[in-house]
């Protein structure tokens, strides 16, 4: 694959979940520590752990990481992720806050009920 493709298709890699204190910021000031810890190692590991939206590592991409958060609820978003979760058209998605917390109230409420772990596919996109 040509280069410019690799480049085109690295930047459509974006985090899965808008995240309040994401590390997007800090990618141009990490990415070449971590090319130069890569030139050492090349099978080196991204340890990273406070993932959140996962910004940080889905632009560099190591081959090997190490991701965690303390929310239980990312964690497990991202093993449904692993199964093939997709995120659709089943719940409304827009940047607006009245329906950010309808959202979380939601989600909150799917708690309470079911002991802490949300029961559907769809319940993980009001995280």
């Amino acid at each position: 694959m040509p280069a410019r493709a690799q480049k085109e298709e690295r930047a459509a890699l974006r985090p899965p979940l808008k995240w309040a204190g994401g590390k997007r910021w800090l990618v141009p000031h990490l990415k070449p520590l971590w090319e130069a810890h890569k030139a050492k190692n090349r099978e080196g590991r991204l340890v990273e752990p406070l993932c959140g939206g996962l910004a940080v590592a889905l632009e560099l991409r190591p081959r090997r990481a190490l991701l965690n958060d303390i929310n239980p609820h990312v964690g497990n978003f991202y093993r449904w992720l692993k199964k093939g979760l997709v995120i659709g058209g089943e719940v409304e998605m827009a940047n607006d806050g009245a329906l950010y917390y309808a959202h979380r109230e939601r989600f909150n409420g799917l708690l309470r009920e079911g002991g802490g772990k949300p029961k559907k596919r769809r319940d993980f996109s009001i995280i």
